[in-house]
């Protein structure tokens, strides 16, 4: 079990994201047919993070709820069905 001083590094970058108010991308190929979205974070917390996507449905748009656990970010890499791009990398 990952402890919570291997996620220092990666919720530091959350924390700069949702106080920067910049959108996150996460890339996920979960379902083998990989698809991606812009979160935007509201929460950052010790063991995961929160936010939500903007879909337009209807002509509206809707707020979709996203969590990502930072476990899901340490698996090894060939395994890794997740991924996040901050702006700028």
């Amino acid at each position: 079990m990952q402890s919570v001083n291997n996620f220092r590094e990666i919720k530091a970058k959350l924390m700069q994201a949702k106080e920067d108010k910049e959108p996150i991308l996460i890339e996920n190929g979960e379902l083998n047919a990989g698809h991606a979205d812009v979160v935007t974070l509201d929460y950052v917390g010790e063991r995961w993070c929160k936010g939500y996507a903007l879909v337009e449905d209807d002509g509206s748009l809707v707020k979709i709820p996203y969590t990502i656990p930072y476990t899901d970010l340490y698996v090894r890499k060939d395994q890794s069905k997740l991924r996040i791009t901050f702006k700028g990398e």
